[in-house]
């Protein structure tokens, strides 16, 4: 009873530990009256030992080309630009770390490792929703994150999206090792909090940015611009374009290829075919994509007496929507930006229109400018209103010679500064100056 008592108490105290950290508290108060400040409820002699360990391996492994890539859900349908940003490394290895594995048929990768739930996760998650913070990886999953580093030997960590690092800001802040957080385009909106971004400045070494515009949002939000590097998208883009033509009668069809949410104005495409058609031109509009407003936009589509040419197709696998490309004469893309803040950056169907030779009417927003210059490659339009993309989709329709052009300019466009080829590139000398500037930290702390 005197041993069996003890380590009933111990093993009832380390469960009431873990699950108060998984939930929030804040463990350095409750372990500054025996001067471990900040240590958490991990302990101390297991993190020490921990933290020596991984800084022999960042001394030993310079060499080493391996990354751990942290995506919460690997992957979704939509994000096929990550898993072609990790296909195209070459000089890295990347080991992808999960807590969710989704359409693994349709994104084959070797090797991905699948977190273990926390066993009091659900406890944790209806506290941390009741008083409506953002739920934080549990102490349980961390500490799997930590050992995924140790066995593999990779030399530094990259955090997929701001508001996932943010959910893994317990974990960054333990890892010694380089890291790295790139930010797509929502992630820079009201959907990462101040405190949240200040706290992973305080952490992560280098961040990433798909267009000027994200970086300079970056920037205006307190982010060092010596620390915030580009990583642009990259498409694959065909050796050669056949431009569509247009016999007499056949009607001018266009593409919006998107997820059906607020910023890609796709209410406005909508409108603007009814205005077209209003006008005598024979338009017709195919969306490709799936999204929460997909009922209302249907409901716009018959209200605004255009339900027989607005088509939705609903998600399209990319090499379905590839050869598709073929069959339009145009490209939509009038995005916006929503009251959250929400932003793109450089949209991949974009790009993947514009590698096809397919000229595109998009807005002056976001990251678009970067990649569309006005009546050189593509068209560009004020804001995401009816009126002005109507505009843009006349010149179109009345020039083919116009269209060719731009079509022929835009695929010259993707092909020299939008490639997988130069997109990987791209990351990998982020990864080196996230090691280089980790270096610099590590010198300054000591």
């Amino acid at each position: 009873m005197c041993v069996v008592l003890p380590r009933m108490l111990l093993a009832t105290g380390r469960a009431s530990m873990m699950l108060l950290h998984g939930a929030g508290w804040d463990g350095g108060r409750a372990w500054r009256g025996i001067g471990l400040e900040g240590r958490g409820p991990v302990p101390y002699v297991w993190r020490t030992a921990r933290f020596a360990g991984f800084a022999r391996l960042v001394n030993a492994g310079s060499d080493m080309s391996s990354v751990m890539v942290y995506c919460a859900t690997f992957l979704k349908k939509e994000m096929l630009h990550v898993y072609r940003q990790l296909r195209g490394l070459r000089g890295f290895v990347p080991v992808v770390v999960t807590r969710r594995r989704e359409n693994a048929e349709a994104y084959p990768f070797e090797g991905v490792r699948v977190l273990k739930k926390a066993p009091y996760r659900i406890i944790a998650r209806a506290l941390h929703k009741a008083r409506g913070g953002r739920v934080p990886i549990m102490w349980y999953e961390q500490k799997q994150m930590l050992e995924a580093t140790r066995r593999t030997g990779v030399r530094l960590v990259h955090v997929i999206f701001g508001t996932e690092a943010a959910r893994v800001c317990r974990y960054l802040r333990a890892e010694p090792l380089p890291k790295v957080v790139s930010f797509h385009g929502a992630d820079v909106s009201e959907a990462l909090e101040q405190r949240e971004l200040e706290a992973l400045m305080g952490c992560v070494d280098l961040f990433l940015a798909r267009s000027e515009s994200l970086k300079r949002r970056l920037i205006e939000r307190g982010c060092p611009a010596e620390r915030i590097e580009l990583n642009r998208s990259g498409v694959p883009v065909p050796a050669g374009i056949a431009p569509v033509g247009r016999e007499a009668g056949e009607p001018f069809r266009l593409l919006q290829a998107c997820r059906l949410i607020g910023k890609k104005g796709l209410d406005q495409s909508i409108l603007a075919v009814r205005m077209l058609r209003e006008r005598g031109y024979e338009v017709v509009l195919d969306v490709a994509g799936e999204g929460g407003l997909r009922r209302e936009l249907e409901g716009l589509a018959r209200e605004s007496g255009v339900g027989d040419w607005v088509r939705f197709l609903g998600f399209i696998r990319n090499e379905e929507l590839l050869e598709a490309l073929r069959g339009y004469h145009g490209f939509l893309h009038p995005s916006r930006e929503t009251k959250a803040g929400d932003q793109e950056g450089i949209p991949n169907a974009l790009l993947e229109a514009m590698a096809h030779g397919l000229p595109v009417v998009a807005t002056r927003h976001g990251g678009i400018p970067e990649v569309v210059a006005h009546l050189e490659n593509g068209v560009l339009v004020d804001d995401a209103e009816a009126g002005r993309i109507v505009t843009g989709v006349e010149r179109l329709i009345a020039d083919e010679s116009f269209r060719r052009r731009l079509g022929r300019r835009a695929h010259e466009t993707v092909k020299e500064r939008f490639s997988c080829e130069a997109a990987g590139r791209e990351l990998e000398d982020g990864y080196e100056e996230a090691c280089r500037l980790a270096g610099r930290r590590r010198r300054y702390i000591a």
